[in-house]
């Protein structure tokens, strides 16, 4: 069992923070041994303009977020069983520190591991004071951005994901060793929801890592490079700054609001048929089939059976904000019948992402249904146009589940959320099981597998090229659904995944167009979806 102590300022902890600590108190592997208190005055080392403070208080004011990981949260009842010293830090310059006989007194715990969520920033012996040191977590990415305040240049630079570092502290500041990273999609609607986010995915990180390290399987990131950091330390900004910061964002934000209204966004399908049946790879040769005004078309899946390919999409009428599964007919030499379009199958809850196949001469459909809570298997009683639902392979909010058969094991991957208000793109996970009917799948002993909007969320079928296992995955940033990358998995058990960059589609094959998030090819039909503004 791991020996864990805390580091705090107070007991009434941030809301992220306080979180850490339940899942602490709850994991059977580990074992809260300490608080130790800061008695040193509560002097924040950084100040903040007023300018700053007033537009990121009229920020929260605006955006409010229920229950946010900023909150205050009183743990005092939790913690009251836990052992508690108190020490007195000193302060060198923007550095904290323990006295000789304060570190001595820690060293005397034994213990494995000192979470920081208080004492500054802090230096010196007691950064080795446990075994595997102090880890503390920094709301940016430590390649790149170093400093403060959190998650919110990434907002001002218009920068893609915001980042978040799991470190074990050094005396380099925000220079560490890492021992994890998460990115979200930067929210630039709001300095104080990207905050939120990123807070939030913190404690997903900083679960996930500390069980690792208590059951043994942790790896730690692999550095690449000499570790140079050639950015800015990033400092909150003065009045001046603050001003222009503020003027900017707000200007910006009134023209994505012009354009959103008289010019909204609209998902549409593309194809390509290709004679030898290989798969089209120039994306500005693809077909553009258009949906009707306030509707979109999207996750597109294609089948061939009889000498025709039937394509599998979602169509959502956006005033009413509920998608269903329509259908169109191409024939045997990958042209659209005309009048062909159908619905199949309509729920009254939204579906979306109809990952179509067969297995063992039956027809099934696979459809995103993550508002009901559920994911149902679809068998066709009548190809293409009439399915029941066969069974519920599981009870759980999954986003664009896609089943792969390896090695006579079902798999089936998809992300889920980790917090309800919070991405559905970023985690990826996966579940197993012997039988495709089974409505007993495993989750597998890594997940979540991944922790990045860019390249977790499935865009389309797990396929074979020239011997290699192809995962397509959404880049997340910097929009929902950007573009696609394709992985290759190198390995897929039971136990283990490993997985490596292979090729990507980017959607500048045509100008206008803003995100294509789907990808699928059968037999020298191959499908996209796109996004324009109408």
């Amino acid at each position: 069992m791991l020996r864990v102590g805390l580091l705090v300022d107070d007991f009434n902890m941030s809301g992220w923070q306080a979180a850490i600590v339940d899942f602490i108190l709850k994991d059977y592997n580990l074992s809260l041994c300490v608080v130790i208190l800061n008695e040193s005055d509560k002097k924040s080392s950084i100040r903040s303009s007023f300018v700053y403070r007033s537009l990121m208080k009229l920020d929260r004011l605006i955006f409010k977020i229920p229950n946010a990981a900023f909150s205050k949260v009183d743990k005092r009842e939790e913690l009251k069983n836990t052992q508690t010293i108190t020490i007195k830090s000193l302060s060198k310059g923007f550095y904290s520190c323990l006295k000789e006989e304060d570190i001595k007194r820690v060293k005397g715990l034994e213990l494995d591991l000192l979470i920081r969520f208080g004492f500054g920033i802090l230096n010196g012996g007691v950064l080795n004071a446990a075994k595997y040191g102090v880890w503390s977590l920094h709301h940016g990415d430590s390649a790149i951005n170093r400093g403060g305040p959190p998650a919110f240049w990434e907002v001002v630079k218009q920068e893609a994901v915001t980042g978040i570092t799991l470190q074990r502290l050094s005396s380099d500041l925000d220079g560490g060793k890492v021992i994890g990273k998460s990115f979200i999609k930067t929210d630039s609607t709001s300095f104080t929801r990207n905050l939120d986010a990123a807070l939030w995915a913190g404690v997903q990180l900083f679960s996930s890592k500390i069980d690792e390290l208590a059951t043994g399987r942790l790896k730690l990131e692999e550095r690449t490079g000499l570790g140079f950091y050639s950015k800015p330390l990033y400092k909150n900004p003065g009045n001046a700054i603050s001003t222009l910061i503020f003027l900017k964002f707000w200007l910006r934000r009134v023209k994505e609001l012009y354009q959103n209204l008289f010019h909204p966004q609209q998902w549409s399908l593309a194809y390509k048929f290709k004679r030898d049946n290989g798969q089209e790879k120039s994306m500005f040769r693809y077909k553009l089939l258009t949906p009707p005004k306030n509707y979109d078309w999207a996750d597109p899946f294609v089948i061939k059976h009889e000498n025709k390919y039937h394509l599998f999409f979602e169509e959502l009428n956006r005033s009413k904000g509920m998608g269903q599964i329509s259908y169109m007919q191409f024939d045997n030499d990958g042209s659209l019948i005309p009048n062909s379009k159908s619905i199949v199958i309509k729920e009254d809850y939204h579906l979306s992402y109809p990952f179509v196949f067969s297995w063992k001469g039956k027809y099934y459909i696979l459809p995103e249904a993550a508002e009901s809570k559920k994911l149902f298997l679809y068998e066709a009683k009548d190809f293409p146009h009439q399915w029941i639902k066969k069974c519920c392979i599981l009870e759980e909010e999954l986003y664009d589940a896609t089943l792969v058969n390896h090695e006579n094991i079902w798999y089936l991957f998809a992300t889920k959320k980790y917090h309800p208000s919070k991405s559905a793109d970023q985690y990826l996970n996966i579940y197993y099981a012997d039988n495709l009917l089974s409505n007993d799948w495993t989750g597998h002993p890594q997940n979540p597998i991944k922790s990045t909007v860019l390249g977790s969320r499935p865009a389309g079928g797990i396929f074979k090229y020239h011997n290699k296992l192809i995962r397509p995955a959404q880049i997340g940033a910097p929009k929902y659904g950007y573009g696609i990358n394709f992985y290759e998995i190198l390995k897929l058990t039971k136990t283990e995944f490993k997985e490596e960059f292979f090729d990507k589609i980017e959607p500048d094959f045509e100008e206008g167009i803003l995100a294509s998030h789907t990808f699928n090819s059968v037999n020298g039909l191959s499908v996209i979806d796109v996004q324009r503004r109408e």
